[in-house]
């Protein structure tokens, strides 16, 4: 069971862990959204204080002094979820749901899923967009995905998505990286107009578009044994070490290597070879995610919501699309 998801609903379908609460219907406003995600908790922030002993020999006395910092505390449980400075102005899970409302009105968007991961330090809510089928039974569902934190140092942050639905991967990177991602450092800058809607929905879609022709280009890209090996040689290195410290970390690479090769190129991804996608650079690319979201780490699997949206896994799965892209000549 993952400890670092909290609370949070899915609607019609079930997470991969099999926890928080699965809906028959999206939710039609943000206060249901609010209700069936566990957001319903309030952040404050609370002054740090220390205590030091007075220097005065003939009055003795415990003395507190307050500092520059404050604690980001919720208030259902006091948690301390972060810490931040005064200026710092904490984003409530009520208000970034509420944001989401004007995107819903307008029937373009639906509420998915969200909620609460690692003890609440990182609430989401992903909005379904809607979706592309590569491949006839490969679908890709497009979403737009709102992160927030409350640990006082990480902006929020709303990027397009994809998942793909036969194995769950997330394909976010599949979009480009910082250029498609809009970082909000303050609540107020966020887009709430009708014409800025639009204009949001406008981009996406492109954005969207964008990433089927380039699926598209590696599903047209044959990739024989020598193209498969040199991409295992990009994805993951293995460098032979003597030194008794690093033999551990050899072997480990060594396995990944082979547990990645083996979805590669004996098609033992979901659905490859069903879809007809093995000897693609599309087919090689997709078996990568799966690998990096569902089997590598360890206990990452469990964890994935952190580690796909907001960690390594975000990361090698972006080295996965940007290296197929180069040694496709896309």
């Amino acid at each position: 069971m993952s400890h670092e998801f909290e609370s949070g609903f899915f609607t019609r379908k079930a997470a991969w862990h099999g926890l928080g609460e699965v809906l028959d219907f999206a939710p039609s406003n943000w206060k249901e959204a609010l209700a069936a995600s566990g957001l319903g908790w309030h952040v404050s922030k609370r002054p740090l204080m220390f205590v030091a002993p007075s220097t005065e020999l003939e009055n003795p006395i415990i003395v507190s002094h307050s500092t520059e910092q404050f604690a980001l505390v919720r208030d259902t449980d006091n948690s301390v979820l972060g810490y931040c400075k005064n200026a710092y102005m904490p984003l409530q899970n009520a208000e970034a749901l509420k944001w989401c409302q004007p995107l819903v009105d307008t029937e373009l968007w639906s509420y998915e899923t969200g909620g609460s991961l690692k003890n609440g330090e990182f609430c989401w809510a992903l909005l379904k967009q809607d979706e592309q089928e590569i491949v006839p039974n490969d679908v890709l569902k497009n979403y737009l995905l709102f992160m927030w934190s409350h640990t006082g140092k990480n902006s929020s942050v709303i990027q397009p998505t994809s998942i793909r639905v036969v194995c769950d991967n997330t394909l976010q990177m599949a979009l480009g990286s910082k250029e498609n991602r809009n970082t909000v450092a303050h609540f107020s800058s966020m887009p709430h107009k009708l014409s800025e809607i639009q204009t949001m929905y406008k981009e996406t879609s492109m954005r969207f578009a964008r990433q089927h022709e380039l699926f598209d280009r590696l599903l047209n890209t044959a990739w024989n044994e020598d193209k498969r090996v040199q991409y295992l040689d990009k994805l993951v290195k293995v460098t032979a070490k003597t030194e008794t410290a690093l033999v551990a970390k050899t072997k480990k690479m060594a396995n990944i290597r082979s547990q990645m090769g083996n979805l590669i190129v004996n098609g033992e991804a979901s659905g490859a070879k069903s879809l007809g996608i093995v000897g693609t650079a599309y087919g090689a690319f997709m078996a990568a995610t799966e690998f990096n979201e569902h089997y590598r780490g360890g206990g990452h699997v469990a964890d994935r919501g952190v580690w796909v949206m907001n960690g390594f896994g975000a990361k090698h799965n972006q080295k996965a699309f940007t290296t197929a892209l180069e040694m496709a000549n896309v």
